[in-house]
């Protein structure tokens, strides 16, 4: 936990780096966000890849300038680099194609990969909302009820493009307190 804490601002994207995008909105990437949690969810991936996605895609924003045409490639890049670190089993490129219902070749995806990797100095690593929230959850022995709403609300937070100047340690114990606050529950108040 203390390692946790200590790197938690390690790779965090910066606030307001919108305002320097003069191609897209924050309304923009929100969208772009929810379509990702939807593949997500059609391939089944682990929540760990869905989290560092959001925050590959954050980081880059923040560095290079993104046309709406090459939003969504930046998007299907992201995630085959954050499935490639964290899935057993991660997506073809193929699948990736497909779900962009044929927008990019394999030969833009691959080369969005590269810039982005190079852009992010093949820097990765990310301690996500989730990891905090499931370490408070074992703190806490907190029941799955409360867990999966908190959850619901980490991921609801990935979509508000304000939420990302807050630490994850932050957002992960809000949401927890807040789902227990709707089911009433004091362990955390009490401690």
């Amino acid at each position: 936990m203390e390692h946790y804490l200590h790197s938690e601002q390690n790779n965090q994207p910066k606030a307001m780096y919108m305002e320097h995008q003069p191609f897209i909105t924050d309304r923009m990437r929100g969208i772009l966000i929810d379509w990702i949690i939807e593949v997500h969810f059609q391939f089944k991936l682990k929540t760990e890849s869905l989290y560092l996605t959001v925050n590959l895609i954050d980081r880059y924003l923040e560095k290079i300038l993104v046309t709406k045409e090459n939003l969504q490639l930046v998007g299907v890049s992201a995630m085959l680099i954050a499935c490639k670190y964290e899935e057993i089993w991660p997506p073809q490129i193929r699948d990736y194609i497909h779900m962009c219902d044929k927008a990019y070749s394999k030969e833009q995806i691959i080369d969005m990969e590269l810039c982005m990797l190079s852009e992010l100095d093949f820097n990765v690593d990310f301690i996500s909302s989730n990891a905090f929230l499931d370490r408070f959850v074992q703190i806490s022995k907190t029941d799955k009820v409360t867990h999966h709403l908190a959850q619901y609300m980490l991921e609801i937070s990935m979509l508000d493009y304000s939420s990302i100047h807050m630490k994850p340690s932050y957002l992960a114990l809000s949401a927890l307190y807040q789902a227990q606050k709707i089911f009433r529950k004091n362990s955390l108040q009490n401690k």
